[in-house]
């Protein structure tokens, strides 16, 4: 007879055991010399924060739709004709499209500075932002409001005009949704976090 054994799934962590975990007390009793020789050995691995700058990304360009079919009815040559209209619609809109910037003081683009979501503090802020999501459920705003506070979190530096803090981060990520995207993309680029491999 087989025994078919179960490994209960451990309880979420918390932010303090996060904590302990990722920035360890090494001046605390009973740490070797080899835990902190690890420790240090761990932080070699560190992500790098990535300077973003604050302009809009340019929309993607529209897709020609395909050629007629031979032996096509009036009403698909008429529906061909309207989808060729608006691909070129698209196609001017591209053409005249200026990207918008978030300027610092020198009126050129502002620069965010942020730090992956796989650094300690990012995932200790990830961490944060699910507890209060899944507290928040059936709270559409509330939910919302977590997203954005953890795109804040990300956010470490700017050089806009009116200094940094996590709050005005927040604000700002509520007030220009292209600049938040922006940042939700870069985010998930972890490859843009790593540093850059070492040459012999």
């Amino acid at each position: 007879m087989t025994t078919t054994m179960t490994t209960p799934m451990p309880s979420p962590m918390t932010s303090t055991e996060h904590t302990a975990l990722t920035t360890p007390d090494l001046s605390a009793d009973g740490v070797t010399a080899e835990d902190a020789k690890f420790a240090a050995y761990l932080q070699s691995f560190g992500l790098q924060t990535v300077d973003l700058p604050c302009v809009e990304p340019m929309p993607e360009a529209p897709e020609a739709p395909a050629p007629v079919a031979d032996g096509a009815t009036a009403a698909e040559r008429a529906a061909h004709a309207a989808a060729v209209a608006a691909y070129q619609a698209a196609v001017d809109a591209n053409n005249a499209w200026r990207p918008r910037i978030l300027p610092a003081a020198d009126g050129q683009p502002a620069v965010l500075t942020l730090q992956s979501l796989e650094s300690p503090a990012g995932r200790l802020a990830y961490l944060e932002a699910a507890a209060a999501m899944q507290a928040d459920a059936g709270n559409a705003p509330a939910v919302q409001t977590a997203a954005l506070r953890l795109l804040a979190q990300s956010v470490v530096g700017w050089t806009l005009p009116i200094a940094y803090t996590p709050e005005r981060a927040l604000q700002l990520f509520a007030h220009v949704p292209w600049l938040r995207d922006l940042v939700d993309v870069t985010l998930e680029d972890r490859a843009r976090f790593l540093p850059a491999p070492a040459t012999r």
